[in-house]
């Protein structure tokens, strides 16, 4: 991607843009652990997004608020 020398503010955003897809796509990022909880709320399992997450969090090293958060508008 192309800047202008002088628009350094649009350079610095898009570099950290960059940095933190690279960093939540990694293996065993965030986007990859949110997938997870996902597949285990849809597994049927649980009864409810609260109890899915207090029970699953922990075996996708996530605090329980991530874990919860993963599951909005799902």
């Amino acid at each position: 991607m192309e800047f202008d020398p002088d628009d350094k503010a649009r350079m610095r955003s898009y570099f950290a843009r960059e940095a933190a897809n690279a960093r939540h796509s990694k293996s065993n990022g965030a986007k990859e652990k949110r997938a997870k909880m996902i597949a285990a709320w849809k597994s049927g399992k649980y009864t409810s997004k609260n109890i899915c997450a207090e029970q699953e969090c922990a075996a996708l090293g996530m605090s329980y608020h991530a874990a919860r958060r993963a599951l909005y508008n799902v």
